[in-house]
């Protein structure tokens, strides 16, 4: 293929669970019954920046400006022509229906997202971990667990890779945003049978203390390489990176 389109990083699947998973349907809206598709135009550089967005259709005021706050938390990776990065149109649908709303809402365990009470970075700026004052560190309900613990409690080896013995280190990389939740995940080192699903599904139940920089919450880049691992016995393991946590 000559050309490929701008895509959300991570790809659409992701996109489309990140919006599950971030949007607060507007009270008022929900109370006017308000529901609809707001389409988003805009292109992205060959470097990934997005210029020019704009709402393609009026649909709701309300709906606009929570699509636009979850759109500008994505991140994109540009068009391809012949192997080369260049600028490209592009569109984004964000669907507001009360009904899947609420039926996400019981899923996923919250209505609102919970605001930390800190001065936040509004620039939008994503940082790499090694340039803030404080890195972003996961957080445990129980003080007693650490990432190994963590793991340990909450994986389960896919069946795929078990029946063809499947081992080997899966690298998830995402962001850490300043509410302490996760975005734009995408894996960039692969394992099949299952492996690299396993491997998003636990790092997007992990919660973070959010990283800091100049006395500001920011948003975060960070990689976790996790170790998916066979034993002579029969048994597996999966390990975190040497020492609990390694972020790149």
């Amino acid at each position: 293929q000559e050309f490929t389109p701008p895509v959300p990083r991570g790809g659409i699947k992701q996109a489309k669970a990140f919006i599950d998973e971030e949007m607060v349907y507007p009270a008022e809206a929900i109370k006017q019954s308000l529901a609809g598709t707001v389409t988003l135009t805009f292109i992205v550089e060959a470097k990934g920046q997005v210029k020019e967005l704009k709402v393609k259709e009026p649909v709701n005021n309300l709906l606009e400006q929570e699509a636009l706050r979850i759109f500008k938390i994505i991140l994109w990776e540009p068009a391809q022509y012949r192997g080369q990065a260049v600028e490209s149109k592009a569109t984004f649908e964000v669907p507001f229906s009360i009904k899947h709303y609420k039926r996400v809402c019981k899923e996923r365990g919250y209505y609102k997202l919970e605001l930390p009470d800190r001065p936040i970075d509004s620039s939008g700026k994503v940082y790499l971990y090694k340039y803030t004052d404080e890195a972003p560190v996961p957080v445990f309900k129980d003080k007693n667990k650490n990432m190994q613990s963590f793991m340990a409690e909450n994986f389960t080896y896919p069946e795929e890779a078990l029946r063809r013995n499947i081992t080997g280190v899966v690298k998830v990389n995402f962001i850490v945003e300043p509410h302490g939740r996760i975005s734009n995940v995408v894996i960039l080192n692969y394992l099949g049978a299952g492996c690299a699903e396993e491997a998003i599904r636990l790092v997007k139940i992990l919660r973070w203390k959010p990283g800091e920089l100049d006395g500001k919450l920011v948003r975060v880049n960070m990689s976790l390489p996790i170790t998916f691992g066979l034993s002579a016995d029969g048994g597996y393991h999966v390990t975190p990176a040497a020492g609990g946590t390694s972020f790149q």
